[in-house]
């Protein structure tokens, strides 16, 4: 990213997602004949104004005013990408004021019938699966096994993939299914299903630690390897058909395409760089948004789209609650809980009483509070932490001190949360 876009995205999203929330889009069905109003997607709307010649930051400055701070040699590329940034960053939520204790997210669990759970790698860490970014991390490794590789997460890349698939198949035996067992994160999950509680499990984790665990009711957002297909024909089979020749570090040929006197490469079913999340991630959300009653997010930093707008569909009624070592300054949850997952689930299973015993080392002797809704269990990341006026203290009820942000109870909601942005389409201006 251009080093001027990252200082004025910032500021200039906030804004833009705010004025946006006014503007419509008119159709002109002839001349004389009446105005509709509809929307657009903002995707086909940039593409719409680079078709007709519009000027990017013309466009923008008309969107979010002509003393917003642009820099005057950003180049036009960088431009329509932060105006599209503009278009496509939402409105901040406003956070529930009468929910913000550890009880009170207990009682939600007691009371809730269609919980929707988003996970990421959090969850998965204390099952021994190896974790990317540490100094002997999955990326470290192989950058010192395959020195040509231009990044390591190039091998998540299916160009690259396409030219070079060891070093993924390298990766691939680490965390190949049947070697790692479900954490007590995992488990608390599956017995929300168990008990009637789960709507859908969301998941950003490739290891299918989900099926292991019991947990049917669940989407794999970035795939997952449960499966493999053919990158040439797109035959697909068991991830089990490959297993031999990933152990053995062999790129799992096609049968298919041998037969045919071609090649093609098994590729296990995930996500990579270059590549569309499986239609049945929006397929399913769009199904699932109306009908959750409560959302946990457990061991994500929510900064991949689109999983990361997941919380920001649902009715700003819907509590959320956050789940993970650090929380997220880009989020809005009414509830924190802070620390390692597994201890987290534990300490609300003891709560929720009789039926929810799940296997986990140890409980917190003590939770403290920051603020008010924010409460800090062992693992947390304190740096994270913007204590504001506030200072940590035991946990009693609600909270010890007032959280400094403002609030807003459901009962306003309907009138405190901004509409959806709508685009004027009569902004087609030629040079």
């Amino acid at each position: 990213m251009d080093p001027h876009l990252s200082s004025v995205a910032g500021p200039v999203a906030e804004e833009g997602s705010q004025l946006l929330a006014e503007e419509t889009v008119s159709h002109q069905s002839g001349e004389g004949s009446e105005s509709s109003t509809s929307e657009i997607d903002p995707y086909d709307w940039v593409r719409q104004q680079i078709e007709v010649g519009a000027r990017p930051r013309e466009v923008l400055l008309s969107l979010v005013g002509e003393d917003c701070p642009l820099p005057p040699d950003l180049e036009e590329v960088v431009l329509w990408r932060l105006l599209l940034q503009v278009l496509t960053t939402p409105p901040p939520r406003m956070r529930l004021s009468h929910i913000s204790s550890v009880q009170q997210v207990v009682d939600l669990i007691q009371t809730s019938s269609h919980i929707l759970v988003l996970s990421g790698a959090g969850i998965s860490v204390s099952c021994g699966i190896p974790d990317f970014r540490s100094p002997e991390g999955v990326y470290a490794r192989l950058s010192q096994e395959f020195p040509e590789l231009p990044d390591p997460q190039a091998m998540f890349d299916i160009q690259y993939f396409r030219d070079d698939p060891r070093p993924f198949f390298r990766f691939a035996k680490d965390i190949f299914p049947g070697k790692f067992s479900p954490s007590p994160s995992h488990r608390f999950i599956g017995a929300l299903e168990q008990k009637g509680k789960l709507l859908r499990n969301y998941t950003q984790n490739i290891d299918t630690l989900e099926k292991a665990a019991g947990i049917s009711k669940v989407v794999y957002c970035h795939g997952s390897f449960a499966t493999a297909s053919c990158c040439e024909c797109n035959w697909k089979t068991d991830i089990h058909t490959i297993e031999e020749d990933v152990f053995s570090q062999r790129v799992p040929e096609c049968p298919r395409c041998t037969e045919k006197g071609s090649s093609g490469v098994l590729k296990p079913d995930i996500v990579f760089f270059g590549q569309s999340l499986p239609a049945t991630f929006h397929q399913q959300l769009e199904e699932d948004k109306g009908k959750v009653d409560l959302l946990l997010v457990m061991g994500s930093s929510l900064k991949v789209r689109p999983v990361s707008l997941v919380p920001i569909v649902l009715d700003g009624c819907i509590p959320q609650v956050l789940i993970n070592r650090e929380p997220l300054s880009h989020m809005t949850f009414d509830v924190e809980l802070i620390g390692y997952s597994d201890v987290i689930v534990a300490e609300l299973c003891r709560r929720l009483g009789q039926g929810w015993e799940i296997e986990a080392k140890g409980l917190p002797a003590e939770i403290h509070t920051v603020g008010n809704h924010t409460h800090l269990f062992p693992g947390a990341i304190m740096e994270a932490l913007d204590r504001g006026n506030s200072s940590p203290g035991p946990e009693v009820g609600g909270g010890t001190s007032p959280d400094s942000r403002e609030e807003v109870g459901c009962d306003c909601e309907l009138e405190s949360r901004p509409k959806r942005a709508r685009l004027d389409s009569s902004h087609t201006e030629n040079s």
